[in-house]
């Protein structure tokens, strides 16, 4: 998996609920260390926020692109 398609695929994840550290890990199929890596960036950047144990899209334009684009 390419990096770019690796913060998508994380996206779309979350954009469909999928957003506790197991549901990710298992839905991704990557280790720990690439999970923490892309979460922390995408938390940096503003992406995603963490709210108690669940990660979630910030901005709801970017979630619904993510669900539109991604049937």
């Amino acid at each position: 998996m390419w990096i770019k398609e690796e913060y998508m695929e994380l996206l779309r994840a979350i954009a469909q609920g999928k957003g506790t550290w197991d549901e990710l890990k298992e839905t991704l199929r990557i280790g720990d260390s690439t999970l923490a890596k892309l979460l922390n960036n995408l938390t940096k950047a503003s992406f995603i926020e963490k709210v108690g144990e669940r990660y979630r899209i910030q901005d709801p334009v970017l979630k619904f692109s993510l669900l539109s684009r991604w049937p």
